[in-house]
Parts: structure tokens; sequence; C-alpha cells
């Protein structure tokens, strides 16, 4: 879901990523990051 549904305005003195881990991880804010988890790789873990 886009994050203006959340936060329709940039609040000031919101905590950041630097610029380089921003872009690694898809958001500017810490607050809006939410790492994927596949569950694909949740069977292979278990059938090795």
């Amino acid at each position: 879901m886009p994050p203006n549904l959340f936060i329709p305005y940039q609040p000031p003195n919101w905590p950041q990523f630097s610029p380089a881990e921003a872009l690694k991880r898809g958001t500017l804010w810490p607050a809006l990051y939410s790492p994927y988890e596949s569950r694909m790789l949740e069977g292979r873990a278990e059938a090795q």
C-alpha cells in the first residue's frame, strides 16, 4: 500500500535512513520499513 494512505505529509524531525540505506530498504523512514520474508524459503529450509 502506498505510504500516503497512512502518512499524508512528511512529519518534521522524523528519523530517516541514510540515502544509501534508504535505497537498499526502499523507504526513507524506518517507521515504514518492513522486510519481506518469503514463505517459499520456509519450506525449503524445512525440506533440507
